[in-house]
């Protein structure tokens, strides 16, 4: 399992107004957030030598904003 931190290193919204702000700045930058959900993958696959991973089965799930994540994430893979 990996739970990816795509806000970025230090953001830690207070409340769901702050959480809410940050979630507006990722849906207006798509392929920012793109490039953090294919690098928090690309993080997952390099744990393969040190975890059984198999890299050719990883599947993705998200709820609301994770759901979007995940969406973005197939986008940017060609798989959407």
């Amino acid at each position: 399992v990996l739970v990816a931190d795509v806000y970025g290193k230090g953001v830690r919204p207070k409340d769901d107004k702050a959480a809410a702000a940050q979630v507006g700045k990722m849906y207006q930058d798509l392929p920012g957030l793109r490039v953090r959900a294919t690098a928090a993958l690309n993080a997952l696959r390099a744990q393969a030598a040190k975890a059984p991973i198999d890299t050719d089965r990883i599947g993705a799930l998200g709820y609301c904003f994770g759901g979007k994540t995940v969406l973005e994430l197939a986008r940017e893979r060609g798989q959407a």
